[in-house]
């Protein structure tokens, strides 16, 4: 935002450069960048316009960094005043006008604005017009409130400030015309729209060389709607920029004395009437202050008295107001203007700013470091992952929404779509989406995702979906082949697959695991229970020093005469009280009565001969003959 250094100097007569100016802003204050002429570059924060977009709110900076004296801009005293009727407002809607003040004026004979003033407006890329019009954009510029005025002889009636019919048209004061919506806020008489509100002025009640009597408004609008309206209209001006970002309903006072102040000196204007509507007040924001938790936060060794007296350079007031908490020293009010401030952490910055941040010295963190630890979870989805790219598998991630959902699935109330109607209860539906929507580009799809799964009876549960896409006979098997060695790949050995219906249930310990169908014509699924996968997987871990001397292997092939699950097998080897066995795996799968095991025997005190191992494994080989009927492939 532009500033002129030649209104700085009338504020502050002992400014030093216009460097030093920015030099002081840019440490303590704003960024600040130096411009051609007698201007300066501020970077107002949005949060600051209320009381730092205006020469005064600057000068007001630089006066209290440099500790010098700042002259307040001379005001006239405009409320409260009894109102004679002049002038009558009526607000719709208190939010989107919390206040609106109006005063009439008599202008006098005085046409011509004074040099200083169009100085200024010059500096800051204003042209100037006339003196009521250089007038209410000079305050604008100087305290920060956003004003505009209309003839009165043109306005009829009341002024109504209220939302825009639909359809309504407005023409500006520079000739432009505006189709205006329900969501547009408007400055209104009897008749028709007058201005769009916080943005311009409209053309029918626009002043001129003829007018004698002025109605001048200074109000405070909602920011949101004037930002929106603004940007919908593509109408971007100082005043819907200031509004936009938020003002002080303090202001419209502020800005009303000060315009009648230079309305009288300059204009030789005459003070007829006032009125100001205030329906919705500013409430007062008070804070304790707690001085060690200011020192703890900032590093520094400041007394209550130390950091009162910077709070009280910046305006704010000590209350006698009671705080709940025994650790605060005093209690602050907060000026109305410095809508940036409103909690503690706040005032920590207004006073550390004035201190100077560089001025803070650097200490290590007194803090304890704990160890980053691993989420199981997260191990056993990269772990899922790994396998399942092994094989030729590509993970995708879809919406947790669903078109369709039972009655256990969650409903939303106000859903995002009508295809995200649910929480997803199955990965499966998805899956069938992204292999349809993949087909084109390929005849074979091999796709899984990981994710949440929702149900009103068992919550939210991690699971793993698969699917696959190939040729109608073998799509099944090369699936069913795919969980195998999924379940494999994770150390499982005590698993089934039970044939049930058209799908296979996968079951291990007693527990289901998840399941395998057909899909339509060339297509696989399955679903896994990932939560139940995971606490099995764990189940198989155990610790065991590695031995240094040689392991040996033996497999042993099963074709049973009779289903017999991999459960029993394995504990009947394990009743077979071989010594040296130290792990036993199933390692070929053709179906449930072709089986293939493998023995493994270790010592960690010597090498074991060949012998040994042949006795050991022929004791597994009769244990398991007079328990399950057999014969060895």
């Amino acid at each position: 935002m532009k500033f002129s250094y030649n209104s700085i100097k009338r504020l502050v007569p002992e400014v030093g450069s216009k460097q030093h100016v920015i030099e002081e802003l840019s440490m303590r204050a704003f960024e600040t960048e130096d411009a051609p002429g007698s201007v300066f570059d501020s970077e107002i924060p949005h949060n600051r316009y209320a009381d730092s977009a205006s020469h005064l709110g600057v000068a007001r900076e630089y006066a209290i960094i440099t500790d010098k004296k700042l002259v307040e801009p001379e005001l006239a005293s405009v409320f409260p005043a009894k109102s004679k009727g002049l002038v009558n407002i009526k607000i719709d809607n208190k939010d989107d006008c919390p206040r609106y003040g109006a005063c009439v004026f008599e202008l006098g004979k005085n046409d011509k604005t004074p040099s200083w003033m169009v100085q200024i407006l010059t500096d800051c890329g204003l042209r100037p017009i006339s003196p009521v019009v250089d007038i209410l954009n000079y305050v604008m510029l100087e305290i920060g409130q956003p004003m505009h005025a209309f003839d009165a002889d043109k306005l009829e009636g009341a002024i109504h400030v209220r939302r825009a019919k639909v359809g309504e048209k407005i023409t500006t004061i520079d000739d432009q015309e505006f189709k205006l919506s329900k969501d547009d806020i408007v400055i209104a008489d009897k008749v028709r729209a007058q201005a769009i509100a916080g943005i311009k002025g409209g053309k029918p009640a626009e002043i001129g060389a003829k007018t004698r009597t002025i109605v001048v408004e200074s109000a405070n609008f909602d920011q949101v709607a004037i930002y929106k309206t603004s940007k919908r209209l593509g109408l971007i001006t100082d005043a819907s920029i200031r509004f936009g970002h938020g003002l002080s309903p303090e202001l419209v006072e502020i800005g009303l004395n000060r315009a009648a102040t230079l309305l009288q000196e300059v204009a030789g204007a005459k003070l007829l009437d006032c009125l100001d509507v205030y329906p919705k007040k500013q409430s007062r924001e008070i804070i304790g202050f707690d001085i060690d938790k200011f020192n703890s936060l900032t590093g520094l060794e400041f007394s209550a008295n130390d950091a009162w007296n910077t709070l009280k350079k910046l305006g704010f007031k000590k209350t006698p107001f009671k705080s709940k908490s025994e650790r605060h020293e005093f209690m602050v009010e907060v000026p109305p203007l410095r809508r940036d401030v409103s909690i503690f952490e706040d005032l920590v910055e207004e006073v550390v700013r004035l201190y100077g941040i560089n001025e803070l010295k650097s200490r290590a963190p007194h803090i304890s470091i704990t160890p980053a630890k691993e989420q199981d979870i997260t191990i056993f989805k990269d772990q899922l992952r790994r396998i399942l790219t092994g094989i030729g598998y590509t993970e995708v991630y879809n919406y947790v929404f669903a078109k369709n959902g039972t009655s256990t699935a969650y409903e939303f109330e106000k859903p995002l779509a009508e295809d995200k109607k649910y929480l997803r209860q199955t990965l499966a539906d998805n899956l069938e989406q992204n292999l349809g929507d993949n087909a084109r580009f390929s005849s074979e799809i091999r796709l899984f995702e990981i994710g949440s799964v929702f149900d009103l009876r068992a919550g939210e549960r991690f699971s793993l979906g698969l699917a696959i896409k190939s040729k109608p006979e073998k799509s099944f098997l090369e699936l069913k082949g795919a969980v195998e060695e999924l379940l494999k790949g994770l150390g499982l050995s005590d698993f089934t697959l039970v044939p049930e219906k058209k799908e296979l249930t996968i079951k291990t310990s007693n527990r289901v695991l998840g399941r395998i169908w057909h899909g339509k014509r060339d297509t696989a699924f399955a679903e896994l229970e990932a939560e139940e996968l995971m606490r099995q997987e764990q189940g198989e871990r155990e610790y065991r020093p590695i031995s240094k001397y040689p392991a040996v292997i033996r497999d042993l092939s099963l074709a049973l005469k009779q289903q017999v699950s991999v459960g029993e097998i394995l504990a009947e080897i394990d009743l077979a009280g071989a010594k040296d066995v130290v792990d036993v795996d199933l390692i070929d799968y053709y179906d449930p009565q072709h089986l293939t095991f493998r023995i493994i025997f270790q010592s960690d005190k010597r090498t074991l001969k060949d012998s040994e191992v042949t006795e050991e494994f022929n004791r597994i080989v009769s244990r398991l003959k007079k328990k399950i009927p057999f014969e060895i492939r």
